[in-house]
């Protein structure tokens, strides 16, 4: 891979993303897209990747 990159948003879930990740409706989600690329050309894309707001941790790394 030449480069991954991943698009957060937080948001609420819908009624079946709470059903399926077992929480309430009160609970925020991460709603994560990530693309994968090689040589320019996408490989690969990941959309939705939901998880609990509330079980979650990002970690970014900025490299300059």
């Amino acid at each position: 891979m030449d480069e991954i990159t991943e698009e957060t948003a937080v948001r609420m879930p819908d009624a079946e993303e709470s059903a399926t990740l077992t929480i309430g409706g009160g609970v925020p989600v991460f709603a994560i897209t990530r693309r994968m690329l090689s040589r320019g050309r996408v490989v690969e894309v990941a959309a939705p990747i939901v998880i609990p707001g509330d079980r979650a941790v990002r970690v970014d790394q900025i490299f300059l």
